[in-house]
């Protein structure tokens, strides 16, 4: 088997949790992802709506889950998949049987698409409160054939839809022990992934080729391959925070900064080093390295328990200015004619310290969201110089707790560390 799989008790326990919290007499619909058309009759790889995938664990478009809570708080889960057309099947590959979505996703009233509408007409009269979830490929000047369908059998207006994501989200946010475990998964490869480069690093002369080697080794390992476009940004392409191109020629003395991680059955990693092309830091690079791994150790502290992203970037804020001074990177009187929109170390580190993580790289959850434990969190201070050509950034990621736990603590970070692995 390609990719593994997860036992349906996952699925059924996020339903239960979900139905526990909604509001009696009230039904929830939850629609697939669409297929995004890349060029004529070609798609971009199909990646399903994760709350759909958190509930029934079905990755297949034209998908439907439906939650019936009646007066009484009973609870009356519907599946509905896509029909069967052998025809259409003999080009696009087979599509799952009412059996095997059964199986998959542990419910027991699984039904095709053309069933849809005469049970939606039959919650006519019973359902007063109508949520919706469709994935984020649609919105409410497009939405998706089946959201189309509900309009059609259920209501008059979109305006009678309310979003069911306030009930998914605190669900989604503080993750079971074994979605701790499928990052961690995630975290791993993608630590064996970065050995791999390492211990290759001399033989490469362009950003594609690691890139290359990163993906063989991701779908090696039965990933579903990566979680984002990765980053593999040599010398000044580093300075671009979302730099994509992957294609630029590797350098002797510059540093190479990769921002990359797995996706192990949806759930990802998410990890960025930086490191040096010809195998050793320069006394410059190695200097600004280690106080960027200085700062990744001070904010890694933050990821606590009663606090807030944004009251991390607060904090965190007061460290890089300490450390830029302290190093020489800006100056008392830049700090004292800043402004509080524009603060002098922006400059030079312009990005956020953290955001969650999960079934998306950039998961639930918002900057005034209050942390608790059993999130997870990324770590990822940075240091970014046009005068000097550099760009540097570390990442990591972190359970919260009362201590704050790497995920994957074996990851190399130390600069002594990635020169002797580079070199062995």
């Amino acid at each position: 088997m390609r990719y593994p799989v997860l036992d349906s008790s996952f699925y059924e326990s996020n339903r239960t949790r979900l139905q526990q919290i909604l509001p009696k007499n009230s039904l929830s619909i939850v629609a697939a992802n669409k297929h995004v058309l890349r060029a004529s009759e070609q798609f971009f790889p199909f990646k399903q709506n994760p709350n759909l995938f958190y509930l029934a664990g079905i990755e297949q478009d034209e998908v439907v889950l439906v939650l019936r809570i009646d007066r009484n708080g009973d609870a009356d889960w519907h599946l509905y998949i896509k029909n069967r057309n052998p025809e259409v099947e003999r080009w696009d590959g087979r599509y799952l049987s009412i059996e095997e979505a059964s199986k998959v996703s542990g419910m027991n009233q699984v039904f095709y698409m053309n069933d849809l509408q005469a049970f939606l007409e039959s919650c006519k009269q019973e359902a007063p409160e109508i949520f919706i979830n469709v994935g984020p490929n649609d919105t409410t000047q497009d939405v998706s054939r089946e959201l189309k369908l509900v309009s059609m059998g259920l209501i008059n207006s979109s305006e009678e839809l309310k979003d069911l994501a306030p009930y998914l989200v605190p669900l989604r946010l503080v993750k079971s022990s074994q979605e701790i475990s499928l990052i961690k998964d995630a975290g791993e490869i993608t630590k064996q992934a970065f050995l791999e480069v390492l211990s290759r690093l001399k033989k490469y002369g362009y950003e594609y080729e690691i890139e290359a080697e990163i993906t063989h080794y991701f779908l090696k390992k039965g990933t579903y391959g990566h979680a984002f476009r990765p980053i593999i940004a040599s010398g000044r392409n580093a300075l671009i925070l979302h730099y994509h191109q992957n294609r630029a020629a590797l350098n002797q003395g510059e540093l190479l900064l990769m921002d990359f991680g797995a996706d192990y059955l949806n759930y990802a990693a998410d990890f960025s080093r930086t490191i040096p092309i010809n195998g050793k830091y320069s006394h410059e690079q190695k200097y600004l390295y280690e106080m960027v791994y200085e700062l990744y150790k001070q904010g890694l502290e933050l990821m606590v328990p009663g606090t807030t992203i944004n009251e991390i970037n607060r904090l965190f804020a007061q460290k890089v200015q300490d450390a830029f001074l302290s190093n020489g990177i800006i100056r008392k009187q830049d700090v004292d004619q800043q402004s509080d929109e524009s603060p002098a170390f922006k400059k030079y580190f312009m990005h956020g310290l953290t955001h969650f993580l999960g079934l998306d790289v950039h998961d639930v959850g918002t900057r005034d969201t209050i942390i608790q434990p059993g999130m997870v969190l990324t770590c990822e201070p940075g240091f970014y110089s046009e005068e000097l050509g550099i760009g540097i950034r570390i990442e990591n990621d972190i359970l919260v707790a009362d201590k704050p736990i790497e995920l994957v603590p074996d990851f190399p970070v130390d600069p002594t560390l990635i020169e002797q692995i580079i070199n062995q």
